[in-house]
């Protein structure tokens, strides 16, 4: 859930503000604006920007990941343009789990819009777990289908751009054949068409039909696979416009697509789901739970305080405690709270 003292993005918004995103998947911006549009919302990506450490750091700590210093900075420099109305905006952060730093990604927009005197816009977290609810988003199965043909579509146009682009006989024909079918797309996902099953896949036969058409030639080229971390990977502004830069040193290039990243975060939940069994102890009818660890976990610590008013407020009759295990702690002291967490269930 979302945080109480945090801004809350209202139904009524969603017809009078506009909800600014990151660049982040530079293939897929237009369609994902389409996408958002389709369903009643308005998108827009903020711009690049120069120096945007500069608006970010007074803010943050040098020891924030890159991603983090340019995706804030994205947020602050937007503010300061001055082209948009505090009051009929909101910004929007994906969200997708796991250890990596840039989780506090979201957390951190938040409190430097405080500390800027911002703190009446709302932050969205665009996630598929349902965390950080706002009364005036929510991914509605339209939406969600929408997206997935965005993800698709713009994977299925980077990579047929990024193959044909450097042998192509008349150069610039691979960058109009992908901005044709970009704007077509655009115009069809916001129209609702061909994002389902059958005709998505006659609308992946004529685009790669299309691109086959473009006459090429075979030469010997330095061929680049481009992997690594997602944000700096797909966005020219984490990549410093690499992509650009292997042009000019006429290389062939070619990175995967964001599905491949879509589904290994969905397979890392599954199986996290799997492990751990979330959701499911509390549910089952037991009537007392204990929390064992060892003392000192700090990561258990943490985790156990941020959840254990929730589970009291949404269980009142299960009665759950923390057992704590360590080489020189009282075996009579650890037994008596044991004691204490199971007593009463039977």
């Amino acid at each position: 859930m979302r945080e109480a003292h945090t801004a809350e993005f209202t139904k009524a918004m969603k017809a009078t503000h506009t909800i600014l995103l990151p660049d982040m998947l530079h293939y897929h911006n237009a369609l994902l604006q389409a996408a958002f549009a389709a369903d009643g919302y308005h998108l827009e990506i903020l711009p690049e920007e120069q120096n945007l450490p500069g608006y970010s750091l007074p803010y943050i700590s040098n020891d924030y990941c890159f991603p983090t210093v340019l995706i804030l900075g994205q947020v602050l420099a937007a503010l300061r343009s001055g082209r948009f109305q505090p009051d009929q905006i909101a910004f929007m952060e994906p969200q997708t789990g796991g250890a990596c730093r840039a989780g506090n990604i979201y957390n951190t927009i938040i409190e430097s819009l405080k500390k800027t005197g911002y703190s009446q816009i709302p932050v969205i977290s665009l996630n598929a777990f349902g965390k950080e609810k706002h009364a005036g988003f929510t991914i509605t199965p339209k939406l969600l289908f929408s997206a997935i043909a965005v993800v698709c579509f713009g994977d299925l146009l980077m990579t047929l751009y990024q193959q044909v682009r450097p042998y192509e006989c008349n150069q610039g024909e691979a960058k109009q054949c992908w901005e044709r079918w970009n704007r077509k797309l655009c115009e069809d996902i916001k129209a609702g068409k061909h994002i389902f099953g059958k005709r998505r896949k006659e609308q992946y036969r004529q685009i790669v039909r299309d691109f086959a058409e473009i006459p090429v030639k075979d030469r010997k080229i330095r061929r680049v696979g481009i992997t690594g971390e997602i944000y700096i990977k797909f966005s020219p502004i984490g990549n410093e416009h690499l992509e650009e830069f292997l042009a000019e040193q006429d290389c062939a290039y070619r990175m995967g697509g964001f599905i491949n990243y879509a589904i290994y975060i969905v397979d890392s939940e599954l199986e996290n789901q799997k492990l751990s069994g979330a959701g499911r102890t509390v549910q089952k009818g037991y009537e007392s739970i204990l929390i064992v660890h060892p003392f000192g976990c700090l990561v258990s610590h943490v985790c156990e305080r941020g959840i254990m008013k929730k589970l009291h407020e949404r269980y009142p009759d299960v009665n759950i405690q923390t057992i704590e295990y360590d080489y020189d702690s009282a075996h009579a002291l650890r037994e008596s709270r044991i004691l204490l967490g199971i007593s009463g269930g039977y």
